[in-house]
């Protein structure tokens, strides 16, 4: 009787020991992938919404540059005007360079080739189709720019 008792402890913790490793190794494997996301998270996902925030930063800087410029030559003070247009370039430098940033942080992304290509190859188009309408609203600043220049001279001539 002895030994069936025996047997019956050392099988419960065998039993016990093979539930214990068995939750280490399924804990281990989830502690694995979290360690991944967080790194997918720190290396991808954090880096595009910085530079993101940046683009829109910039954006808006260069549309209040380009207002405050037309305001102040509307008022006589086209020397402060052309600051301004130079603060409107300078941001639009910055956007391009941040725009840039993004692509290669896409394309390293694309090319971990992971459950997530789909999702950059879409996030990609999406930025190829925002380069777009940025070329656009860039050369009709670029008239405005022009046009504005133009009154300037015009007016001083006067």
């Amino acid at each position: 009787m002895l030994s069936n008792i025996s047997t019956k402890l050392i099988a419960l913790v065998v039993f016990m020991t093979a539930a214990l490793f068995a939750l280490a190794g399924y804990t281990i494997l989830s502690l694995a992938q979290v360690a991944k996301q967080v790194d997918h998270i720190a290396s991808i996902e954090t880096p595009i919404a910085q530079s993101a925030y940046r683009v829109v930063e910039a954006q808006l800087q260069q549309e209040l540059a380009l207002h405050v410029a037309i305001a102040v030559s509307g008022q006589g003070r086209g020397d402060l005007g052309e600051g301004y247009i130079e603060k409107f370039q300078a941001s639009s430098a910055e956007v391009d360079s941040e725009l840039v940033k993004i692509e290669t942080i896409i394309d390293a992304a694309i090319d971990l080739k992971d459950e997530r290509e789909a999702f950059y190859l879409d996030l990609k188009e999406n930025l190829r189709e925002i380069r777009q309408m940025r070329d656009q609203v860039e050369g009709t600043a670029a008239r405005v720019i022009t046009q504005y220049r133009a009154l300037i001279k015009a007016a001083g001539a006067r």
